[in-house]
């Protein structure tokens, strides 16, 4: 029983320092002026998909503010797995033709290193 319980005790931990050591991709950008947010909005929910299928994906959030400027929160497993994902988009044809909705120069993104994470 006591064995039981460590057990328990050692996986919320582990569970708990993955999280901690987990990387959090943020984009903002906007979309192309031609389209309006609901084309844009819709061609971005057709890349999770693909998203999902890269090594450490855990979870992604997309947002758009009243002013049109979008937010894409993805959660990997660790740094060094977001980075080698974000490297390898251009390679996914598919994946960069749904892309084309961005506009590209407004494109800012930066990932972080999750120290604390709180419920």
């Amino acid at each position: 029983m006591h064995k039981t319980g460590l057990t328990t005790i050692v996986g919320a931990q582990t569970l708990k320092t993955m999280k901690q050591n987990s990387c959090i991709e943020v984009v903002t950008f906007k979309g192309k002026p031609t389209l309006t947010i609901d084309e844009v909005r819709t061609a971005l929910l057709r890349t999770t998909p693909y998203l999902k299928q890269f090594d450490g994906f855990l979870s992604r959030t997309i947002s758009v503010n009243e002013k049109g400027d979008f937010l894409d929160v993805v959660r990997w497993e660790d740094m060094e797995k977001a980075k080698r994902a974000a490297a390898s988009l251009p390679q996914n044809g598919e994946l960069m033709k749904l892309m084309e909705v961005i506009d590209f120069n407004s494109v800012k993104m930066e990932h972080y290193t999750v120290f604390s994470d709180a419920p």
